[in-house]
């Protein structure tokens, strides 16, 4: 996993999708490193190229008790290009507005 390979739950996001069959979707809740870091751009680029995002919910700190954030997301395996993903952010302030640019172009 050449595009995922510094976190294992990223990992699992791509493993999940290469399981699903061509109409198939994917969901899970993890934590947001592969939204944001550069060392995921390339992830990124082929997530927005190849799959669709459904919808993506980022409530931020404290989901399960703990104290990293988190994001839950529905992603389908083929590629829609007239869909736009439906995004909810819970995370106020400048930092949250310079990162929801990452799945828009979906």
């Amino acid at each position: 996993y050449p595009d995922s390979k510094s976190d294992l739950s990223t990992a699992f996001m791509e493993q999940t999708l290469r399981l699903c069959n061509k109409h198939g979707y994917m969901s899970m809740i993890n934590i947001p490193v592969w939204m944001f870091l550069s060392s995921y751009e390339k992830l990124r680029e082929k997530m927005i190229k190849h799959n669709t995002f459904i919808n993506m919910v980022h409530p931020g700190r404290g989901i399960f008790g703990s104290d990293f954030e988190t994001t839950t997301f529905v992603i389908g395996k083929t590629h829609i290009s007239q869909l736009r993903a439906r995004l909810l952010g819970a995370i106020p302030g400048p930092c949250c507005q310079k990162k929801r640019h990452i799945p828009r172009y979906s």
